[in-house]
């Protein structure tokens, strides 16, 4: 088995993305970059076991899903059976070759697992079709629960792999200049830029603690402070 198929094997074997807060950050994270998703088809990078797809499929008449994992990918597929403008590729990024082109190409959650973030990035300018863009969303070192547990002693640094970085096999944590600097050197041009939720708290303390009321209100501060939410995403176009 490959290495890198390796990686995301073992993390699929305990992870999943529908329980829980981020089950709900999944949700949040959508609605944020909601009005940047363009056309009718959308290439998904990184699906893991979908909690996204459902979603992305209520917007575009037709979603490829692109994942490494091979026990992910048949989530997908049985989840998805009856969905006809789906379609599951298991296959890594880096081997990954569409016999097609897609009005967006979406990756949440990728580039901060991938050995070579800028490399993944200039391939992706052969996946959008004409006219279309990128969307690229990240967790944020400079989240504001980092930077509280920085001050905590519980990090060294914002962007230092906590114990949950590193079983869930992430190589990097990414700040939005970090993201646009990737973004730009593979060949893109950075339209748009954000944030998506202001988390305070780590994800057992706000399942615990807060109200619906409570996370919603946070979902729209984020906005306003991208810097500091928990995750930050571009918006991109192939630089001509």
């Amino acid at each position: 088995m490959h290495a890198e198929t390796a990686r995301l094997e073992h993390v699929a074997g305990w992870y999943s993305s529908r329980v829980g807060f981020y089950s709900q950050l999944v949700g949040y994270g959508f609605r944020t970059i909601l009005p940047h998703l363009h056309g009718t088809t959308c290439l998904e990078l990184g699906p893991a076991d979908g909690q996204m797809t459902g979603m992305l499929l209520e917007r575009f008449a037709r979603v490829v899903s692109v994942e490494g994992s091979r026990a992910y990918c048949d989530q997908l597929a049985e989840r998805h059976r009856d969905d006809a403008g789906h379609e599951v590729v298991c296959s890594l990024f880096e081997d990954f070759t569409p016999a097609e082109r897609f009005d967006t190409v979406l990756g949440t959650h990728v580039l901060e697992h991938v050995e070579d973030p800028v490399a993944v990035l200039g391939r992706a300018r052969g996946w959008v079709a004409p006219g279309g863009r990128m969307v690229m969303l990240v967790p944020n070192a400079l989240s504001l629960h980092r930077l509280v547990a920085v001050e905590m002693g519980m990090l060294d640094r914002p962007d230092a792999l906590n114990d949950l970085d590193v079983r869930l096999g992430h190589r990097r944590v990414y700040d939005l200049d970090l993201l646009e600097a990737h973004v730009r050197e593979a060949g893109w041009e950075v339209v748009a830029t954000g944030g998506n939720f202001l988390k305070p708290l780590s994800n057992g303390q706000m399942e615990a603690w807060f109200t619906p009321e409570m996370l919603d209100g946070f979902h729209a501060v984020g906005r306003q402070f991208p810097r500091h939410a928990a995750e930050v995403f571009v918006v991109a176009e192939p630089r001509a």
